[in-house]
Parts: C-alpha cells; structure tokens; sequence
C-alpha cells in the first residue's frame, strides 16, 4: 500500500477514467474521489469573472518562465532549465513584445472546465491541510499508470529531497529535465525558477498547500499556468521526476480534454 492519501480530481461523467483507475489502483491505493464542483454545478458568474488586465498582470510575472518552456520544447530541449530561463531574462521583454512575439500569452476566459478544474485542486489543498500526512498525491482523472508505476512510485517515495513543496510525477508538454539541472536521489531534478509541467500528478506537501491558500483567491489563470503563479509566489521548491511515474493521457490522446469546452 502506499503510505500518503492519494487524491483524483474527478469529473463524474468520465466514468471510464474512474473505472479503470479504480481496476489499477486495486490493493495497492484506496484514492480519495474529490468529484465536487464539476462544471455546471456551480454558478459560474459567482465565481469567475474574467479580467483581461489581472490576467495579463500574472502572466507578467511568470513570463520568463512561460516563454523558456517553448524554448526548452524546442531546440533547447538539452539546456539546463535555469539556462533557458535566464537567456529569456536577458532579454528584458517589456508588454508589449510579449504581446506581440508571444501573443498565445495574451489574456483568455477561462473555459467553464477550466474553472471546475482550479476548484477541485483547491479542494484537494484544503484536504491536504487538514488531514494529518505531511504530503499527499493529487491527480486529475486523466492520469495513466505506465508500466511498473506503482512499485516505482513506492520506491521513490522513500527518497523524497527534504526539502520539497511539490514534485511533478507525470509531466507533460515535452518538457523534461536536463543533464545541469540539479539532482538529487537518482530521480528528483530541481526546477528554479519553478514551474509545473502540467497539473495532471503531483506530491504536494501540506505546507506548499498552505501558503497557496493564503494567496488571493480569484481565479484568474488556469490550472497548469496558475501553478507557476503560484510557485513563483510562495518561491516553492519544485522538482520533476525523471523517468516519469505516470503518463497524462489528455497529452497521450487516451482521452479527450475536458478543458476546451463544457461538453
């Protein structure tokens, strides 16, 4: 069994997701189902409204580490990630170039899945705090056990670096860690300045869920982005887990994105 609660972030009409992790998962993790909150169970003008100029303000703030990540998918992919973080620095981007150069940065409503999603992490965060494990998993419903991910995932959890606050297990977007990143236990890679892979599985410890709860609580970036946000805010210490323990099958094409529009 493993010995830290182990929550999915469920969408109650995914129910093959749940049907198969259930099969997986047997005799081994009892998951805790946050199924709260799926889109259209809650009025969304209540809790969301869009705001071009907050959401441009946190994108800002981030922007060094957003935009290194397309060179790291590309032809910096063996770049030491502070390396392709501090050449973006370097350039000293003001507004309005990374508008113009990088106009996928440009505000956007979130979708109606994309606010349900940000509500269920925030449900697990608030378990997290008030449960009694240090640390806890956190998985959306699209996570896929990949060979051996189980064993692997129990021995891993015996080498955790002392000092995290989240650790990527699934990663995503064709972003991986690279020989200069730094390493520590074999499979935990440093990632400074933070950022998230996607937000698909993750360790969390409680008291990374405890500052993230203290930050202002408008919704403002989607999931994976308002991770780096948030990250950068509370200056966590974020790891990436190399090889991967699970695959994101939303990325893998195992599943169909809940995110792009309430279907």
């Amino acid at each position: 069994m493993i010995g830290c609660p182990f929550f999915i972030l469920h969408y109650k009409k995914n129910v093959e997701r749940k049907t198969y992790l259930e099969r997986a998962l047997a005799g081994r993790i009892t998951p805790v189902w946050v199924e709260a909150m799926d889109q259209g169970e809650f009025p969304l003008d209540q809790i969301y409204s869009f705001d071009p100029e907050r959401f441009f303000h946190q994108i800002m703030s981030i922007k060094d580490c957003m935009i290194a990540g397309t060179l790291k998918q590309g032809r910096m992919k063996a770049w030491p990630w502070a390396e392709c973080v501090r050449l973006v620095r370097d350039l000293n981007l003001t507004a309005e170039q990374v508008l113009k150069d990088h106009s996928w940065l440009a505000p956007q409503r979130l979708t109606p899945g994309e606010v349900s999603l940000v509500l269920k992490h925030r449900l697990a965060w608030e378990a997290i705090v008030a449960g009694q494990s240090d640390y806890a998993i956190v998985a959306e419903d699209d996570v896929v056990l990949l060979d051996n991910s189980l064993d692997y995932l129990s021995g891993i959890l015996k080498l955790l670096p002392p000092d995290f606050d989240y650790i990527d297990l699934a990663g995503g977007v064709g972003l991986l860690p690279a020989h200069g990143d730094p390493q520590v236990n074999t499979y935990f890679f440093e990632i400074a300045p933070p950022r998230d892979r996607t937000s698909c599985c993750a360790i969390v410890r409680k008291r990374f869920a405890q500052r993230v709860m203290q930050v202002d609580s408008r919704i403002v970036l989607g999931s994976d982005w308002m991770l780096t946000y948030l990250f950068n805010q509370t200056q966590a210490k974020v790891y990436w887990v190399d090889p991967l323990v699970f695959g994101h099958g939303s990325q893998m094409k195992i599943y169909k994105s809940n995110l792009i529009a309430d279907v």
